[in-house]
């Protein structure tokens, strides 16, 4: 009788075992196909959110375009300066003088970025509506916090 019972758990553990496996393989989820330009864009959430009309839309896309571009070019120098910084953990004694160097230039493209996301939300307030400024200071105010818990 236990042994029947076993073998009855070991089954409906296998069988949901099976059914998570194709689900998480085979459904739907959005989550993993954001990636898709046709699915999901900056531009797209924005103009959803704050209700652009397709003026507006246009000339957020040609801003977020541009700040995204010099802060694509900051976000490497971050990456290539952080890699050089934890390259010199197996060296011995640590050169101080050089990691606080690289550290400086790291927080100094780190202003820049966050300088250059500032102005880009000045520039995009200045084309919303009365109406839709009170959005856009919600939505911002949800991606500051958001960009904090990184």
């Amino acid at each position: 009788m236990q042994n029947k019972t076993l073998i009855i758990v070991i089954a409906v553990l296998l069988i949901s075992n099976l059914v998570l496996l194709g689900v998480y393989f085979f459904g739907k989820d959005d989550k993993r196909k954001g990636n898709s330009k046709n699915e999901w864009s900056p531009v797209e959430y924005m103009a959803k959110e704050i209700g652009f009309d397709s003026t507006q839309k246009h000339a957020f896309r040609e801003l977020w375009e541009t700040v995204n571009k010099k802060n694509k070019e900051l976000n490497d120098s971050i990456r290539i300066n952080r890699e050089a910084l934890y390259r010199n953990l197996k060296l011995e004694p640590q050169p101080d003088s050089l990691l606080l160097e690289i550290a400086t230039k790291m927080a100094g493209f780190e202003k820049q970025v966050t300088l250059n996301n500032y102005e880009h939300f000045r520039k995009v307030r200045a084309i919303c509506k009365d109406s839709q400024q009170t959005k856009l200071d919600t939505v911002v105010s949800r991606l500051a916090k958001r960009s904090r818990r990184r």
